[in-house]
């Protein structure tokens, strides 16, 4: 439920600062904090709502003055006027292109091996349990443990095991999937 996705979404928020931590400020790690601000009543509504409800649950939030956003955000136009503004300070954002060729790094300075230029197209299953990977190569891979990273691909592959995963459609009008816009 929301409950389960706000711990996961805090829990997510404080691994990437730790991880970033072990590199030393890495520049792929980006903690700006988040500025939002809106205009109709509906929306303020909604807003204040937000922060009220973080608030509530110790999450760093707060609305803040047209002068407050400003200041934190010198570069951007000041929110119009009769806008309501919110600060989210504990907020960022990662490069997930560099965060990747960090941490294929680190792995194969710790003995993995990096296969690039095959997919996964099944899972092996032995024992009650997956026990490795097949490749488009036609390659078997064993493996003690596999992890399904595969995203909103994730139910061709797991088929396999005629097993799925509740995802949302990001293409379904009106869907819950987040995105970046």
């Amino acid at each position: 439920g929301a409950t389960d996705e706000f711990g996961f979404r805090v829990a997510a928020m404080r691994a990437w600062a730790e991880l970033a931590a072990e590199f030393g400020e890495p520049p792929w790690y980006v903690p700006t904090g988040n500025l939002v601000w809106t205009r109709t009543d509906e929306t303020r509504e909604e807003l204040a709502g937000r922060v009220d409800r973080l608030r509530d649950r110790d999450y760093p939030a707060r609305l803040v003055t047209a002068a407050e956003a400003a200041a934190i955000e010198p570069g951007l136009r000041a929110p119009p006027t009769g806008a309501l503004a919110a600060h989210f300070p504990a907020e960022g954002y990662v490069h997930g292109a560099e965060v990747v060729q960090v941490l294929l790094g680190r792995a194969q300075r710790a003995g993995a091996r990096l296969i690039a230029g095959s997919r996964v197209t099944g899972l092996e299953v032995g024992g009650g349990r997956v026990t490795g990977v097949r490749l488009s190569t036609g390659q078997r891979l064993a493996a003690d443990a596999v992890v399904c990273a595969a995203g909103w691909r994730a139910n061709a592959l797991l088929a396999t095991l005629d097993a799925e995963l509740p995802l949302a459609d990001v293409y379904e009008p009106g869907s819950p999937a987040p995105g970046v816009i």
